[in-house]
């Protein structure tokens, strides 16, 4: 009877595992070949303090791999960052986001991603930015955790 239950438990666990690498090279395909699309940028204000805006990401799995929900939080977004186009760094945003649906050759939109910025630091370049912001002629770059591993993806 014990060997029976060891047996039924170690071929559940191959199982498992050889499930988890079936999804990880999934994944890595899914990232590796992920286009990120910046759509929507919305609510610019300038004010003494700061300056703000929101936009939002369109994600574009180009492959015939599904990435959803059966994942649970082993595939995460954990960080935005935003730079113009001669890459000086704008904005650095922490994110938490699991709860991602991409089917194959499907998209996913991230919304309302909230940017904030001190006045002070932008104020000698901050025509240049208002135009870039407005052209929507910035580059992002998003670090997607996947299952320990991290990659980074830009558009």
């Amino acid at each position: 009877m014990k060997k029976r239950i060891v047996a039924i438990t170690m071929i559940s666990l191959l199982a498992v595992g050889c499930y988890s690498i079936k999804k990880y090279k999934a994944a890595a395909a899914i990232i590796e070949k992920l286009v990120v699309h910046p759509k929507h940028i919305k609510n610019v204000k300038v004010s003494l303090e700061k300056f703000s805006f929101t936009f939002d990401l369109q994600l574009l799995n180009q492959t015939h791999y599904d990435l959803g929900f059966t994942t649970g939080s082993l595939i995460e977004i954990t960080e935005i960052k935003v730079f113009t186009l001669d890459a000086v760094l704008l904005a650095d945003i922490k994110t938490d986001i699991s709860a991602i649906e991409l089917p194959a050759n499907g998209s996913f939109l991230i919304e309302n991603i909230q940017v904030e910025l001190a006045t002070y630091r932008l104020i000698d370049k901050l025509d240049t930015i208002i135009e870039l912001i407005t052209t929507n002629n910035l580059q992002y770059q998003i670090t997607i955790k996947a299952f320990g591993k991290e990659f980074k993806v830009w558009t």
